[in-house]
Order: C-alpha cells, then structure tokens, then sequence
C-alpha cells in the first residue's frame, strides 16, 4: 500500500527521504530489538511499526542509486558474510541446544538478516555478470517471474510441513536447507497454479 505513495516522491528528493526512513527503521525495528534481545530481554522494546518490512525498498534503491568504492564494498561484502554466519549457523546452535527454533538471531527485521541482505542487494548490483556466467540467464529469469508465488504461499507451505512432525523436525533441525527446501517447493507450486486457468490470476 506504501510503495505507490513513495514512487510519488520527487526524484530530486528520493535519495535523502529514501535514507531517512531507512536508519529510522534500521534503529528503531532492527537494531534496538536485537540488542535488547540479545541481553535476554531485560528492555522491553514497544515501538514496533507493522511496515517495517518496507525498509528492503529503502535499502535496494539507496543500494541501487549510490557508487561504492572498492574499500567501502569489501567492509560491506565482509559484514555481510559475518552476518550471514552469525544468522545461519547461530541460530542451527541454538536450535539444537533448546530442541526448538529460536529466533534470537532469525527473522526477516533481525539485525544479521538485514545486514548480509543489503550486502547480497550490492553484491548482484556490483557483480551480476558473475551470477549469469554460472547460472543460465533463463533460468534466472523464469525463476524470478515466479517469486511472488512464494511471496503469497510460503506461510501455508510452512504450516502444512509442521502438521508433519517427522518432516518438521527433519527441515527445521537441517537448517541450512530449510530455506532452500521451503522456496523450492513454493517455486514448483507457483509453476503449478500458473497453468490452472482459474487459479493463475491469483499469481500475477
């Protein structure tokens, strides 16, 4: 509902408004939550905002618009792999040592989600030459026609899988492929209902 309201936003103007809304919910809906929580919750943190997924749009366009030097990628590019390590592999430790998914470290606003996916965004700006040298450019681009699918359906997968417990416990406890496993099955399902003439208009 926001993004035909931000496209209204003057060109001239975009990049500072763009970064404003950024480190506000940078600060407010990732990193203060995560700091908080990492000390185990002794701060109650409130202010939430239901849009703070929005700052993914922030973030590709400052990404998209702005020219990083060879330095500035490599703190980026080296950050983002800390992240992605402390994402992945701390939350596998924690969910093996509590037998439950523990979400200090896991979640679409979470401070290490947040950090290796702008560096992933620069990444494929900077380098998608080396991206299409390994995968068929086809191939990408039947994929990527086919990600709202998951977008929509990815929770439903999700809750069916847990009505299973040998198969819940089988991906959740393989972390690694958790995310793999969850968007390839939302892929081949998409890929499915674009060929149901009913159901189609439902993935544009």
């Amino acid at each position: 509902m926001l993004i035909p309201l931000l496209a209204y936003v003057e060109k001239s103007n975009k990049i500072s408004i763009y970064t404003y809304y950024f480190l506000l919910l940078f600060i407010t809906q990732t990193a203060f939550p995560y700091l908080f929580h990492l000390f185990g919750d002794k701060i109650i943190f409130i202010y939430k905002l239901e849009i703070g997924y929005i700052i993914y749009i922030f973030a590709g366009y400052i990404i998209h618009c702005h020219k990083f030097y060879f330095f500035s990628k490599l703190i980026i590019f080296l950050f983002g792999i800390i992240a992605f390590f402390i994402h992945l592999f701390g939350t596998q430790i924690l969910t093996l040592k509590y037998n439950k998914i523990i979400k200090l470290h896991k979640g679409y606003l979470n401070l290490p989600c947040i950090i290796y996916s702008c560096a992933l965004f620069l990444f494929i700006k900077e380098y998608n030459y080396l991206l299409f040298a390994i995968v068929n450019k086809k191939f990408i681009n039947k994929i990527g026609s086919l990600t709202i699918g998951p977008f929509f359906i990815h929770n439903v997968v999700i809750e069916s899988i847990n009505k299973f417990s040998i198969i819940k416990n089988l991906i959740n406890f393989n972390l690694l492929f958790h995310s793999f496993i969850i968007f390839s099955i939302c892929i081949y399902l998409s890929l499915i209902i674009k060929k149901i003439p009913i159901l189609k208009i439902l993935i544009p």
